[in-house]
Protein backbone atom coordinates (compact mmCIF):
# COMPACT_ATOMS: atom_id res chain seq x y z
CA UNK A 1 0.00 0.00 0.00
CA UNK A 2 2.96 2.98 0.80
CA UNK A 3 4.34 1.67 -2.53
CA UNK A 4 0.92 2.89 -4.28
CA UNK A 5 0.61 6.20 -2.12
CA UNK A 6 3.77 7.38 -2.67
CA UNK A 7 4.89 6.87 -6.06
CA UNK A 8 1.72 5.59 -8.03
CA UNK A 9 -0.75 7.81 -6.98
CA UNK A 10 1.38 10.54 -7.71
CA UNK A 11 1.93 10.22 -11.03
CA UNK A 12 -1.77 8.82 -11.59
CA UNK A 13 -2.30 12.71 -10.83
CA UNK A 14 0.25 14.34 -12.66
CA UNK A 15 -0.78 12.57 -16.51
CA UNK A 16 -5.09 13.45 -15.17
CA UNK A 17 -3.61 16.97 -14.53
CA UNK A 18 -0.97 17.33 -17.51
CA UNK A 19 -4.24 15.85 -19.98
CA UNK A 20 -6.47 18.13 -18.49
CA UNK A 21 -4.14 21.04 -18.83
CA UNK A 22 -3.39 20.48 -22.53
CA UNK A 23 -7.18 19.50 -23.97
CA UNK A 24 -5.71 15.94 -25.07
CA UNK A 25 -9.29 14.26 -24.65
CA UNK A 26 -9.89 12.84 -28.12
CA UNK A 27 -7.59 11.08 -29.92
CA UNK A 28 -9.72 11.14 -33.41
CA UNK A 29 -9.87 14.63 -33.11
CA UNK A 30 -13.56 15.34 -32.92
CA UNK A 31 -13.59 18.17 -30.90
CA UNK A 32 -12.78 20.65 -34.21
CA UNK A 33 -13.62 24.21 -33.99
CA UNK A 34 -16.50 25.33 -36.53
CA UNK A 35 -15.31 28.67 -37.75
CA UNK A 36 -18.72 29.55 -38.69
CA UNK A 37 -20.03 29.46 -35.42
CA UNK A 38 -17.31 31.42 -33.90
CA UNK A 39 -18.21 34.73 -32.62
CA UNK A 40 -15.49 37.41 -31.18
CA UNK A 41 -17.13 39.66 -29.20
CA UNK A 42 -14.41 41.94 -28.49
CA UNK A 43 -11.92 43.43 -30.89
CA UNK A 44 -9.67 44.96 -27.82
CA UNK A 45 -9.50 47.83 -29.86
CA UNK A 46 -12.10 49.56 -29.33
CA UNK A 47 -16.50 49.53 -28.14
CA UNK A 48 -17.57 49.52 -32.56
CA UNK A 49 -19.85 46.40 -31.50
CA UNK A 50 -21.11 47.23 -28.37
CA UNK A 51 -23.55 49.95 -27.20
CA UNK A 52 -22.88 52.11 -23.83
CA UNK A 53 -25.70 52.84 -20.97
CA UNK A 54 -24.99 54.82 -18.43
CA UNK A 55 -28.17 55.07 -15.58
CA UNK A 56 -28.46 58.42 -15.57
CA UNK A 57 -28.13 59.62 -18.97
CA UNK A 58 -29.21 56.46 -21.30
CA UNK A 59 -27.78 54.94 -24.25
CA UNK A 60 -24.57 55.56 -25.66
CA UNK A 61 -24.44 59.15 -23.60
CA UNK A 62 -20.68 58.74 -21.74
CA UNK A 63 -19.26 62.68 -21.49
CA UNK A 64 -17.10 60.98 -18.72
CA UNK A 65 -15.77 58.59 -20.87
CA UNK A 66 -16.75 55.89 -17.60
CA UNK A 67 -17.01 52.82 -20.57
CA UNK A 68 -13.73 52.95 -22.59
CA UNK A 69 -11.20 50.32 -23.94
CA UNK A 70 -7.42 51.00 -22.80
CA UNK A 71 -4.57 48.55 -22.99
CA UNK A 72 -6.68 46.00 -24.99
CA UNK A 73 -9.18 45.90 -22.32
CA UNK A 74 -12.33 46.77 -20.86
CA UNK A 75 -12.24 49.89 -18.95
CA UNK A 76 -14.43 51.01 -16.51
CA UNK A 77 -13.69 53.57 -14.21
CA UNK A 78 -17.04 53.45 -11.71
CA UNK A 79 -17.95 57.39 -11.74
CA UNK A 80 -21.30 56.81 -12.93
CA UNK A 81 -23.52 53.55 -12.73
CA UNK A 82 -23.84 51.88 -16.48
CA UNK A 83 -23.06 48.93 -18.77
CA UNK A 84 -22.23 47.79 -21.85
CA UNK A 85 -24.42 45.50 -24.35
CA UNK A 86 -23.72 44.28 -27.58
CA UNK A 87 -25.34 45.56 -30.17
CA UNK A 88 -26.17 41.75 -31.92
CA UNK A 89 -28.28 39.37 -30.14
CA UNK A 90 -26.19 36.65 -28.85
CA UNK A 91 -26.64 32.80 -27.28
CA UNK A 92 -24.44 30.27 -26.07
Amino acid sequence: MPLFIFLILPLFLLIITVISFTGITDPNGSEKKNKKSELKLFNGKNLDDWYTYLKERGKNVDPKNVLTVKNCMIRISGEEFGCITSNDEVEN
